[in-house]
Order: C-alpha cells, then structure tokens, then sequence
C-alpha cells in the first residue's frame, strides 16, 4: 500500500477516520519503522503499551478514534537506544528527552517529525514552541512493593511536581508548595539527576517486577507496574501495514489496566477524542504556529479548530 492510499477516508468500527488521522498514523508509523531498524541494528527489545498494546490485538493497528503510539523499553535497552539514537537520525527526526531548553523537561523519551505539528498542552502551557508529531517511549525500572515502593514514587512525584513547574505560577499550597519551592531552588539540572537516580534505585536487585516510574501518576495507580517475566520477551504482531513487537505477557499487562480490554466500547463512546491534549497538524512545521492565537484557542477548548 503506497501512501496515498494509506490516508483515505474510511470507516473502521462504525467510526469515520479522517485523511488527517490518518496522515498522522502514518507519520508515527514512518517513525516507528525507523525505531524498529535502530532496534534491530543494536539488538534492542521493546513492546507495545496502554491503547496502542490493544490497537494491536483489537484492530491490528491503532484503534480508530486513538492517535498516539506508545512504546515500553526495559532501562537498559532504553539506555542503549538513547546512547546510539542521535547518530542514526534521518534529517527529519530528533529527539526529546531530559533537561531541554528554556527549563521544559521530558520524563519520557519523544521521537519528533520537525516538519509537522503536535504540540502537547503542557508544551504550550510552560512556553514551549513545542514540535513534532511524536512516538512516546516508556522506560522501564525495576521496582518493589511494600513501604519502600511508595517511598520511590513519593520521591519521584514530588521530583516530577517541581521539573514540571519549573516555568510556571507556582499554586500549590502546604507541604508540596514547601517542597518545590525549596527543590527550585537548585539547578533543574541537579534535580533531574536526582530524579532520575530515584527512578532506577532498584534496577540492580532483580526485582520481580518493573514499572513506568518516570510516570509517577501512572506508577501510582499501578496500570504499568508489570511482572517482568511478562515484558522480557516480546512477539511480533500486525500494525497497519507493518509489525510491531507486543509483551510476550500482553493479555495479563492489558487486563490489569484496562478488564476486559477486547470489547469495544458502546457506539456513541467512540471517538471522543476532544480532550485538547495534543494539537495536530500533519501538514505544517510547528515552528509556523509560533506566537499564533490558534493554540491558545485549540487548548482553551475551541472544538472547531480540531483538525482530526
């Protein structure tokens, strides 16, 4: 299937996917091909997590009214990526991960089309130009349960409260406006290595089990918080037109989340996807909605300005 006929209009699961949907799936899934060869090239595994592990069992490929792709890597393999990455980049591409410029900060790992728009809300709120159409990769920490566990994601909330603010009104009150205002008080710097060095405490100890600590609200409500054993190896599975890797232990990952994942939800639940997190646009670089009016419109929750 060539590209243009990728992007047609359709109809999936009584759902309508428009052409500009589907221009951003195929920008995803353009890059997904390139993690999948870096991967390949450095022998590194991944897997399919959240909406995009169902998209693949479900639909075999995104769910219709879903327009996002997330990744999980194990630590390790996530250094690796993040290590050889940057000299294996197409001119289009880059990356996002860290300390960035002007104090934004990523917890998670973005590959990023410069020549088209996906500006998350929290880009736009901390004043960020944003970027790119993107795929999230998740990286995996060992973790154990108990007392200490929630001492580890106290610590990383707490870590993430403050980089997250970094540039904005603090409005927190009692303890946790105490807190941050005293982490900001160091270099964001200094509190992302302490982040971060919280974040993989346990990955020496061969714990049973692994979590998205880099995502203390996820980590909290345990939707990631996997046996290893289920993540270690991975299968291939139909995407699209191509294949991605899914837990070798996908159906008990996804039922801890989400049930009985693989019944679709009632007609008119489908395709409500005006939570103005992220603004599309396959067709433009985000460098051209710099200082427009638009964003501020699109994130106040001006439906008409939806693209998707």
């Amino acid at each position: 299937m060539n590209d243009k006929e990728y992007i047609c209009d359709e109809i999936r699961d009584k759902f309508q996917v428009s052409s500009i949907r589907k221009k951003v799936w195929l920008c995803e899934l353009k890059i997904a091909q390139w993690f999948c060869t870096v991967c390949s090239k450095y022998n590194l595994s991944y897997f399919l997590i959240g909406g995009s592990a169902i998209g693949a069992v479900r639909h075999n490929g995104f769910i219709p009214w879903d327009d996002d792709l997330d990744i999980g890597m194990l630590r390790n393999n996530f250094e690796t990526f993040k290590e050889v990455a940057p000299k294996e980049l197409p001119d289009e591409y880059y990356i996002e991960y860290g300390v960035l410029s002007d104090n934004i900060f990523s917890s998670l790992l973005r590959i990023r089309n410069k020549n088209t728009t996906g500006i998350l809300v929290d880009e736009f709120r901390q004043g960020s130009e944003g970027g790119g159409i993107f795929i999230e990769i998740y990286p995996f920490d060992n973790t154990i349960g108990g007392v200490s566990r929630k001492i580890q994601l106290l610590k990383s909330s707490m870590f993430f409260l403050a980089l997250n603010n970094w540039n904005r009104k603090n409005d927190f009150r009692g303890t946790k406006r105490l807190i941050i205002s005293i982490l900001r008080l160091f270099p964001i710097s200094f509190i992302w290595v302490l982040y971060e060095k919280n974040n993989k405490k346990y990955n020496n100890y061969g714990t049973d089990y692994v979590d998205t600590i880099a995502l203390p609200s996820y980590a909290k409500l345990g939707i990631h918080y996997y046996l290893l054993s289920d993540v270690i190896e991975t299968v291939a599975h139909e995407y699209e037109f191509i294949k991605l890797n899914i837990p070798i232990g996908n159906d008990r990952c996804l039922r801890q989340q989400y049930g009985e994942y693989m019944r679709l939800p009632p007609i008119e639940q489908r395709g409500i996807h005006h939570d103005f997190i992220v603004f599309y646009d396959p067709d433009k670089p985000y460098s051209d909605y710099k200082n427009s009016s638009i964003l501020k419109r699109y994130f106040d929750g001006d439906v008409s300005l939806e693209l998707l």
